[in-house]
């Protein structure tokens, strides 16, 4: 276990830290290692706050560094150009969970702001781009909320499937929403639509 973790924030943003967690733990498979692939058989996220943010000038703090315009980005990103499989492939997450967490999306584009308290969430994915599949629920707004939502791989300009499900108990109301997102190499922009019950 490792404690007080904090990971920092893009230049200009909001908040000097991206992630800040009380307590991390990982749990790897030991013989995938051996054939040159990761298998994170458990991760526990405990009382992190994770900020989303898009910059007023377009960048976002999800993205890990800026797009750059080459041939080479054309490519499938899941491989190299030797045909073995990049770092992001090789990594695949079985079973990560949050624990008591605060997520927040923070768009200075649109001037908005949305929060989640309370979260607790099981995700899984294929690798560090997809897809995804997501479950639990947390507060949002002061209302309870349970959440489902599956997501495609993400490559660079192309748009990935997303389906979202937001289930307010006590409002008996559930939010359906379904679409196509683009989030890495432009600026995040989604596609979808809603459908209220």
């Amino acid at each position: 276990r490792v404690k007080d973790l904090r990971f920092t924030n893009i230049k200009g943003g909001s908040l000097p830290e991206m992630v800040k967690l009380e307590a991390l733990d990982i749990q790897v498979r030991v013989l995938p290692l051996l054939q040159g692939r990761i298998e994170v058989a458990s991760v526990l996220l405990i009382k992190p706050t994770i900020l989303f943010e898009r910059l007023a000038d377009g960048r976002a703090n999800w993205e890990l560094a800026p797009a750059k315009k080459s041939s080479a980005e054309k490519k499938p990103a899941t491989k190299n150009s030797d045909g073995t499989l990049s770092p992001a492939a090789t990594v695949q997450l079985d079973n990560v969970r949050i624990q008591n967490g605060v997520i927040v999306w923070r768009d200075a584009v649109a001037g908005s702001e949305e929060r989640l308290n309370n979260v607790s969430l099981q995700f899984s994915s294929r690798s560090l781009n997809g897809p995804f599949d997501v479950r639990g629920e947390a507060l949002v707004r002061k209302q309870q909320a349970i959440l489902e939502a599956a997501i495609g791989e993400l490559k660079p300009m192309t748009a990935a499937p997303v389906s979202l499900s937001i289930t307010l108990p006590k409002a008996d109301i559930q939010a359906q929403i379904s679409g196509s997102v683009v989030a890495i190499g432009a600026p995040p922009k989604f596609i979808g639509k809603l459908n209220l019950r």
